[in-house]
């Protein structure tokens, strides 16, 4: 072979190797990681806390986001993750955990404008998926100092006495009566509820004292549920209880609060004229990452209460990384009202029905009236903020005239490095427009039973709010809902429909109705500028035509709960120019329905959970003419089976299969895109809890494993990724807690030698808490050590032969050690303090090392 030969086959196989490696896959090597381990199982109405981090401790993050919805639902809602002292948190929260499961995906925007998820392969169309069971307990046994039967001869009088609605459902406290003041030796709970026997679920009962679930403590009886806290303090002490009725509806929770004295340490509870409860924190955070220092002030207030008739709640988050440039990081929110009309000022996440507007955050005002017979709501604010765009800056001469290049064209200054660059419009980067909603749902009926809604709802960015800017857009959305509830809620149906018309350019201007018919093929029946004030219709205008049906959305939701089955129906149909600002996450351009069943056997104790759906995406390409184009039929079908026994010998088991198939009956001949591939999920956990040597023990294992094969593009687009975890957490005898964690991850991506990406991942952690000062002070220390080597492969020539070959290169291969250490203090019964401090030492044998410190001192007083 001649040196010719060798150079010529060097240059084709590295053009090879990065036209058939220049896609997604390359792209992910080379970004930064969002390291998460998914969730699998959580329980109604409990919260689901997620957790996620970049290993590199350099990467600057613009925001850090959690999305989530219920199985099923058409739209992702999300909470905003609060940065931690390693990494990102945040709760899918209680009310929003339901049955049969969430799916949830995490997204961080980065500095450099990079978009990073995870799962990192399409999470919008495949989320993680948690299985939601309900809790189930057995009633503890009765203490002999308190039985159901001497409750009566320590009530208060009836008078006293305060009944709390929860849905059809009534709780009474019978003791302590809310707020009030009594001794130590008289401190047990005892609630009664006011309804005939069977109608709560007793096994979904959940009761929390002073934020610690006591559950397993406490004795549930057919009318009654007592609870006797042990060695309780003087001081305030609060009281929650949640619980399902038997159809599965989750039920208002029941929340009071009330002081013990004792030893003459006071005599009564502090009187307040506004009743109030909340919250106050402030902290400071101290990070050396990288050979760079940031600090960060955060300061956050939140407060409820209720007078008379009155409910208020309110909430404040002040961050010292509040910047112009970027969307609000601060947040504030006052909500007051009764259950009749109320308002609410500041940032809110407003839902009329998820086709419409679901929570899209708006800062502004947000009005409602419920009557039942006839309801109104109102919200009219800000969803994104002005952020000017900056130009570049001429270059000019000496003598004031514009430097141009060779071809005549203007050179420009960049704004930052101050680097000569060509721009053909002169802009560095476009800003971002103001942009309004206001939107108004009329509805009549309660919605216990029957309601019926209209939403409108009217986006559009303000043109004159910044100087450089592209496509400001003008949006309305209109269209009604029904919810219809049969047999006591045993029958349920909703559904929905919208229409929307938007214009992707406003600056435009509006244009005639001459001008419209001369532009299109078709023939409005009205002219665009007697409605300007109400939208502004231009050629960027879609639909033009709306009776062609492309911006039409409608959804058909039927639920039927039988026996111990939960059946559910949808079908929907989103056209392929429908869109909705006021909820940008709405999948389009497909319809199709979905069936689910969950089966509930076994004394309760298993769950056996089935569904199939099936899907046309790309409903617009069905009839377009065009051979080379047709509709991806989407087919997924999924069993779970899930097993929570009542006996805590035996193991805790989830498991869950997932087949997903997308397919458009196109082949590798004349069309164009072709399309076949299939994705296989598979997850398995196991919890068990055991008391050994005194001790009690608690251990998690999971198997996640997602693989996914292309039949025409395998090179690239195969998938394979496994996480494997396993914990061990150990409740010692002295007030000491032990966690061990073990997990694992391992992906890759493309098939051969010329096309195949690899990243393993591997974690071993320890941390532990111990109480000391009658539990006021608290020590938490912890080690993690993680490593992870990630390759691609390139091309090389063999030093013996001369020729060609393909190895395996390196684009990332670190060690990280973390050593954490903190303690939290109880300064009062209302204070605490908290320092929490990490050590990081990280080693990248690809790029560099460094070491990294974090400190974070926080106080919190509750009252």
């Amino acid at each position: 072979m001649t040196a010719y030969s060798r150079y010529l086959i060097i240059i084709v196989m590295v053009l090879l190797t990065v036209f058939n490696g220049f896609n997604t896959n390359l792209l992910i090597a080379q970004q930064p990681i969002l390291i998460h381990f998914p969730v699998e199982t959580g329980f109604v109405g409990e919260s689901i806390p997620i957790e996620a981090h970049f290993e590199q401790s350099t990467i600057q993050v613009i925001y850090a986001r959690l999305y989530y919805r219920v199985q099923g639902s058409q739209a992702f809602q999300h909470v905003d993750m609060q940065e931690q002292a390693d990494g990102y948190a945040a709760e899918i929260p209680a009310r929003e955990v339901k049955e049969p499961a969430m799916e949830y995906f995490v997204a961080a925007v980065l500095r450099t404008e990079e978009m990073v998820t995870s799962p990192a392969h399409n999470p919008y169309y495949n989320p993680y998926e948690i299985t939601i069971l309900k809790r189930q307990h057995e009633p503890a046994v009765a203490k002999p100092e308190v039985t159901p039967e001497k409750v009566p001869e320590a009530a208060p009088p009836k008078k006293q006495m305060r009944i709390i609605p929860t849905s059809q459902i009534s709780f009474m406290i019978l003791n302590p009566d809310p707020n009030s003041t009594i001794e130590a030796d008289d401190a047990f709970i005892v609630i009664s509820t006011l309804i005939e026997k069977g109608d709560i679920d007793k096994s979904s009962i959940r009761l929390t004292f002073d934020g610690k679930d006591v559950t397993p403590q406490i004795v549930v009886t057919d009318y009654m549920m007592t609870y006797v806290p042990e060695n309780i303090s003087a001081g305030r002490h609060r009281v929650n209880v949640q619980a399902n009725d038997t159809t599965g509806t989750e039920l208002k929770p029941l929340q009071w609060s009330f002081w013990v004295n004792r030893e003459g340490e006071f005599t009564q509870a502090p009187k307040k004229s506004i009743p109030i409860d909340g919250r106050f924190f402030t902290d400071i955070k101290n990070e050396n990452v990288s050979d760079s220092t940031r600090t960060t002030l955060t300061t956050g207030l939140d407060f409820n209460g209720e007078y008379k008739s009155i409910q208020y709640r309110g909430h404040m988050f002040i961050t010292s990384r509040e910047d112009q440039e970027y969307q609000p990081r601060n947040r504030f929110l006052l909500d007051v009202g009764t259950s009749r009309i109320g308002v609410r000022l500041g940032d809110m996440y407003p839902r009329f029905n998820d086709l419409i507007l679901w929570g899209k955050r708006v800062r502004g005002i947000n009005a409602y009236l419920k009557f039942g017979f006839f309801n109104l709501e109102y919200v009219h604010g800000e969803t994104n903020r002005a952020i000017q765009g900056k130009p570049y800056a001429l270059l000019v001469n000496i003598t004031g005239d514009t430097v141009k290049n060779a071809f005549g064209q203007p050179l420009w200054l960049h704004p930052t490095t101050g680097d000569t660059v060509q721009s053909t419009d002169g802009i560095y980067r476009y800003g971002t427009y103001k942009q309004n909603l206001m939107g108004v749902r009329p509805s009549f009926g309660s919605g216990d039973r029957f309601q019926l809604g209209l939403n409108y709802i009217k986006v559009k960015d303000d043109l004159n709010s910044i100087q450089y800017g592209i496509n400001p857009k003008d949006n309305i959305v209109v269209g009604p809902d029904i919810y219809i509830a049969l047999c006591d809620k045993q029958i349920e149906l909703d559904a929905g429909m919208a229409l929307s018309l938007i214009t992707n350019d406003i600056s435009e201007g509006v244009v005639t109705k001459a001008e419209i018919d001369s532009s299109f093929d078709t023939d409005i029946p009205f002219d665009p500028t007697d409605y300007e004030k109400y939208i502004i219709i231009n050629t960027s205008t879609t639909p033009i035509d709306p009776m062609k049906k492309t911006s039409l959305a409608y959804n058909v939701n039927f639920k039927w709960r039988v026996s111990n089955n939960t059946f559910r129906i949808r079908y929907k149909s989103i056209g392929s120019e429908y869109l909705s600002l006021g909820n940008t996450f709405l999948r389009k351009d497909i319809a199709g329905f979905s069936f689910s069943d969950r089966i509930q056997v076994y004394r309760n104790q298993v769950y056996v959970t089935l569904g199939l759906d099936n899907f046309v995406d790309g409903i617009n390409e069905k009839d377009d003419g065009n051979p080379a184009t047709e509709p991806i039929d989407l087919m997924m079908f999924n069993v779970g089976i899930s097993y929570f026994p009542r006996n805590k010998m035996l193991p805790r088991i989830n498991l869950n299969i997932k087949d997903h198939n997308r397919d458009n009956g196109l082949s590798t001949g004349a069309e164009a895109n072709p399309v076949q591939n299939k994705t296989q999920d598979i997850s398995l956990q196991i919890g068990y809890d055991f008391r050994l040597y005194e001790m009690d023990h608690t251990v998690n294992f999971s198997l996640i494993g997602s693989d996914r094969i292309d039949e025409f593009n395998p090179a690239t687009a195969n998938i394979n990724n496994n996480n494997k975890l396993f914990s061990l957490q150990t409740r010692y005898i002295i007030p000491l807690t032990t966690t061990f964690t073990f997990a694992r991850n391992q992906s890759s991506t493309g098939q051969g030698i010329a096309n195949e990406y690899t990243f393993d991942y591997t974690l071993v952690s320890f941390h532990a808490s111990y109480f000391l000062l009658n539990r006021k002070l608290k020590l938490t220390g912890g080690l993690n050590n993680t490593s992870a080597v990630g390759s691609r492969p390139s091309v090389v020539i063999d030093p013996v032969t001369s020729n060609p070959v393909f190895v395996n290169d390196e684009y990332t291969n670190f060690k990280r050690l973390a050593f954490e250490a903190g303690t939290s203090y109880q300064i009062s019964q209302n204070q605490y303090v908290i320092l929490d401090t990490r050590f990081i030492q990280f080693d990248d044998q690809v790029t560099r090392s460094y070491n990294d410190s974090i400190i974070r001192l926080r106080y919190e007083y509750k009252y």
